[in-house]
């Protein structure tokens, strides 16, 4: 219920792995359309999305996920940190 960001969401989405994941917290916004989110204190619904991650096995080979995944790196975090910066300091 308090997952502040969603690090393992990424983290799985980076490794081929399906998601299953409550509907709380940053989870939509992490998982966007990637994975399957089940609503809190349903269990039917937690058990069809299950079935359908097993179904599906694996994310498909998608440069839109793979792109988004890399949006989360560090090092171009620091390049768009470092970007406003000089920006912020040209003015």
């Amino acid at each position: 219920l308090n997952e502040s960001f969603g690090i393992p969401i990424l983290e799985a989405l980076a490794t081929d792995n399906q998601v299953v994941a409550m509907n709380a917290g940053a989870v939509k916004e992490v998982l966007r359309n990637y994975g399957n989110i089940y609503d809190y204190n349903n269990g039917e619904d937690l058990r069809k999305k299950i079935i359908n991650a097993i179904k599906v096995n694996k994310l498909p080979n998608n440069d839109s996920l793979r792109k988004y995944l890399f949006s989360f790196s560090n090092s171009l975090k620091k390049n768009q940190l470092k970007e406003t910066y000089l920006e912020l300091l040209s003015k």
